[in-house]
């Protein structure tokens, strides 16, 4: 059985052409995550960079020092999660594939 491998690799550049535009689409987005009583924010991107960390100054004090470790950890792990969830969402919605069959990649 003969394949038809320019039209595989046609198909493969098409991919990566499309995928390369899906990550700069994904870079645009973002999800704000509060922790606390607004106390802390999280701003992030759907590639999963964080964009943006904003505290109140209550919480910077030194008193509350283990709550902040706290919170930011809380907030970061929730805005990974979340965008996350967005990119399976963008891929589902981009590929019309279900990407939870990749195992968690998305």
């Amino acid at each position: 059985m003969g394949y038809n491998w320019e039209e595989i690799w046609e198909q493969a550049w098409k991919l990566k052409s499309n995928l390369e535009e899906l990550k700069e689409k994904m870079a645009e987005k973002t999800l704000e995550i509060v922790a606390g009583e607004n106390e802390v924010k999280i701003v992030i991107n759907g590639v999963q960079e964080v964009v943006q960390v904003e505290l109140t100054p209550e919480i910077l004090d030194p008193a509350k020092r283990h709550r902040l470790q706290m919170l930011l950890q809380r907030a970061i792990n929730q805005s990974i999660t979340r965008s996350r969830e967005m990119a399976g969402k963008e891929v589902a919605d981009f590929t019309g594939f279900d990407p939870g069959i990749l195992g968690g990649l998305f």
